[in-house]
């Protein structure tokens, strides 16, 4: 018993004649931990925030689009993808065993006027179905046209 206190009397004595080393790792120690755990918590709030932004859309939907959603993007490199077709719509429909609605969104701007005012418009043009597709979104304005 007489060693034990021997050597924690020999590690007192060592850190108070190195006290700068003393504190030199231990701010680097707090610094590396604190590090860690912001990184850490980070992530998870970035993992928690793309679910909850997916819960919007639905987790039984997938979006695809020729353009990223994005506005950072090289225009160069997605200017020449193919355009989706009506075509693969029922491609999809009949050999897809799981998919139960498609619809394609297209969308151009044009300018509208009314008297002496006019102003650029975003129409979209999508198929009877899409309005079944969407999960959580409430029309505030405008309605849905629908086949005869």
């Amino acid at each position: 018993m007489n060693n034990f206190f021997k050597n924690i009397l020999i590690g007192l004595f060592s850190i108070r004649s190195n006290m700068t080393r003393v504190i030199l790792t231990s701010t680097g120690l707090t610094i590396g931990i604190f590090t860690v755990s912001l990184v850490t918590a980070s992530i998870s709030s970035i993992d928690k925030e793309f679910a909850k932004s997916m819960d919007y859309y639905g987790n039984d939907k997938i979006y695809v689009g020729t353009w990223p959603w994005s506005f950072d993007f090289d225009w160069w490199k997605y200017r020449n993808r193919p355009k989706i077709e009506e075509s693969s719509l029922e491609y999809i429909n009949q050999y897809s065993e799981y998919v139960t609605d498609v619809s394609i969104k297209k969308n151009t701007w044009t300018k509208a006027s009314f008297g002496n005012k006019a102003s650029w418009l975003q129409l979209n043009g999508v198929y009877p179905s899409y309005q079944d597709m969407l999960s959580g979104t409430e029309i505030v304005n405008g309605r849905f046209f629908f086949p005869k």
